[in-house]
């Protein structure tokens, strides 16, 4: 039994003798001396797969093919007595890659050596598949500083820098961390095209084009994207797949910091934005993509989503014209939550002293999209734009305070058909909120300090209910708290006014509606006035303490059912300019009731 045991041992120690000759560790530095490679290449042509490669210390004028598998080139420091290969004493440690130098083109810069006899080539050109390459600057290409056309490339701790693009890699499961890539251009930053691209934590800086990350499965996070120019991305030649056309690239993506899509389930998670052109995340045509909790600021538009059923949580939007956009005809949002955005555009970028304010908008979102808990400051054209069929937009909040109203539209403006929206505050705006809707439900909302209406809202079959409008209409006499233009079918109940210009102004134009358990109080001028011809029941309302008329019926307005009112201490408690309201009637408690005229403004 001991002879087996000693036998299988021996046999095991032999395996791994064999396995460890066929992973060999090669090293590489400027003079080719202590038994090293002169050349990266020629270190690469007689490597095995499995080899490690090691580069020392130094500059290295050359271009890299890389056909062999399962191969690692990495800078490195000697640290020991001897720089030989294996040689007992010598450790190779991680290098700066500021220290470990390939020039594509001899240090040339890209446009001085685009008439080489040799043409345009990367400074690694990878066909291998699982190749990784480490702490290395990278520079002077006038293609893109590495290509890959393999599966499972890494590039960890890279400079990638000065090249006609950063990083081109079209094969799957890519992995990019830990590198920067700074002044390159006119094609991107860093193109990778294949399926589950892992992007983390690198710098992105002062490049011509952005990150693009196309494919299913991939993520970036934790990126830093910093200054993005104004260049035609993808058309740079040999960087630009034919998958993808310069047409289906919309100019949203010219400046664009990162630019994702054209695949499902996407992460696009805690990178810091800044700086760019036009877009700060464009997310192409896909579904799934996650965008959480990333800071924007400084692009033209913030966060623009042309894909179906995105989730955005917990966004920060600052210093854009458009905060958050979705353009998808074909059902754009599943979730916007928790996003902030703020701040102005600035015209030069750095100082942010334009008087441009940011949108925020979220069009055709689709059924089940959520809106919930984002906060949108100083705008100067709108808040919100929302477009959604069945939408929930739930405890948001707009606050606008800009130096001039010129220009200013509304906080919100929202076209809903059935859904919710509720819990919202809309403030310091022209209209807090202008929607229009059909079978909605708009419900617990605050609205005030707005110099028009609180609420300006169309609205057929829908419920309006245990909203506040409060201190809106600033100085014009016809404005107010709500404005609601009613269809058929309309609800209003359980809605306040306090002290603003006009408590309620509705034009009821169909019929079934009702205006129920409402309260008008302290307004500078009308509680409650009626119009339009429609048949509306008004019961059970408190319109109290207004310095105008207190419930007033226009001359044509179509009062049907009225009682259990309470009138008192307006100017006029109740008053008819020809339309239809039958008072007396019992139920009612007012005081002063004028049966012919109303002194409307």
């Amino acid at each position: 039994m001991k002879k087996t045991v000693l036998f299988i041992s021996v046999i095991a120690l032999s395996f791994v003798f064999v396995v460890s000759a066929f992973a060999a560790s090669r090293c590489v530095n400027p003079g080719g001396t202590a038994g090293c490679y002169a050349s990266i290449q020629t270190a690469v042509d007689d490597a095995s797969p499995g080899d490690i490669i090691n580069v020392l210390v130094g500059r290295y004028n050359e271009h890299v093919e890389i056909s062999t598998n399962n191969l690692t080139i990495q800078g490195v420091i000697a640290v020991g007595l001897r720089v030989v290969p294996n040689a007992s004493g010598t450790t190779f440690v991680p290098a700066d890659p500021a220290k470990v130098i390939v020039d594509a083109y001899g240090g040339l810069m890209p446009l001085e050596v685009t008439t080489q006899e040799n043409g345009c080539e990367p400074g690694f050109n990878i066909s291998g598949t699982n190749v990784t390459i480490r702490n290395l600057t990278v520079r002077h290409s006038c293609d893109c500083n590495i290509v890959s056309y393999a599966s499972n490339t890494t590039l960890d701790n890279l400079r990638l820098i000065n090249g006609a693009c950063g990083a081109s890699i079209y094969g799957s499961n890519a992995t990019v961390l830990n590198s920067s890539i700074m002044s390159n251009g006119p094609g991107p930053a860093l193109f990778a095209e294949g399926d589950n691209a892992v992007v983390t934590n690198n710098t992105v800086l002062n490049n011509a084009g952005g990150a693009i990350v196309l494919g299913s499965g991939s993520q970036v996070k934790t990126n830093k994207i910093t200054a993005v120019g104004d260049a035609a991305i993808l058309n740079d030649g040999d960087s630009q797949p034919e998958s993808i056309s310069v047409q289906q690239i919309p100019f949203l993506s010219e400046g664009a910091c990162l630019t994702v899509g054209y695949g499902e389930n996407i992460v696009v998670e805690r990178n810091t934005i800044a700086n760019c052109t036009s877009t700060g995340i464009l997310v192409l045509p896909s579904e799934g993509v996650k965008v959480l909790t990333n800071t924007v600021s400084g692009a033209l538009f913030g966060i623009v989503l042309e894909s179906y059923g995105p989730h955005v949580l917990r966004n920060t939007v600052k210093g854009t014209f458009a905060g958050i956009i979705g353009m998808s005809s074909n059902g754009s949002v599943n979730e916007i939550m928790d996003s902030i955005t703020s701040g102005t555009l600035s015209q030069t970028v750095e100082n942010h002293t334009s008087s441009y304010r940011q949108l925020v908008s979220a069009l055709n979102g689709g059924p089940s999209s959520i809106y919930d808990s984002n906060t949108v400051t100083e705008t100067m054209i709108v808040g919100y734009v929302i477009e959604d069929y069945a939408p929930s937009i739930i405890n948001n909040k707009a606050i606008s305070v800009p130096s001039t109203f010129l220009g200013m539209f509304c906080d919100y403006l929202i076209w809903a058909e059935s859904g919710s929206i509720s819990g919202n505050y809309a403030s310091h705006s022209s209209n807090g909120f202008t929607i229009w809707t059909y079978n909605a439900a708009i419900l617990n909302n605050t609205s005030e300090y707005n110099t028009i209406f609180g609420f300006s809202i169309a609205s057929d079959a829908s419920t309006i209910s245990g909203n506040t409008a409060r201190f809106n209409g600033g100085a014009e006499k016809w404005a107010g708290g709500f404005s609601i233009d009613a269809g058929s079918g309309v609800t209003i109940s359980g809605n306040t006014a306090l002290s603003n210009q006009i408590g309620f102004d509705i034009c009821s134009y169909g019929s079934g509606n009702t205006f129920t358990g409402n309260s008008s109080v302290f307004n500078h001028w009308e509680g409650v006035t009626f119009w339009c011809g429609g048949s509306i029941s008004v019961t059970n309302n408190t319109v109290n303490d207004n310095s105008g008329e207190g419930i007033a019926n226009g001359s044509d307005g179509n009062v049907s059912f009225f009682t259990g009112n309470t009138a008192l201490r307006n100017r006029t408690d109740i008053c008819n300019e020809g339309g239809t309201l039958p008072v007396p009637a019992p139920g009612n408690t007012f005081g002063i009731y004028d049966p012919s005229n109303c002194d409307l403004l």
